[in-house]
């Protein structure tokens, strides 16, 4: 399909809805048991977390849990 038509058959998006649907999404994952919950499961660091207020105290806890993940998997 033609990029052009694409664009022009796309739905306008309701921004208010989107950043409010967002930020909803960012206050449940950005707290500090769950992303040490996943890095003790491996997973990436989630990026709508970086942008948060307390973004350095959640990426230390999710270091905390890959390093305790990653030493954990050694020991198996």
């Amino acid at each position: 399909m033609n990029p052009l038509l694409l664009i022009l058959t796309i739905p306008k998006v309701d921004r208010r809805a989107y950043l409010s649907g967002y930020k909803d999404g960012q206050e449940k994952i950005c707290q500090e048991n769950f992303v040490y919950a996943w890095g003790l499961a491996g997973r990436i660091f989630p990026a709508s977390c970086d942008t948060a207020e307390n973004a350095t105290a959640l990426r230390t806890a999710w270091k905390q849990g890959m390093d305790e993940g990653t030493k954990a998997s050694r020991l198996n």
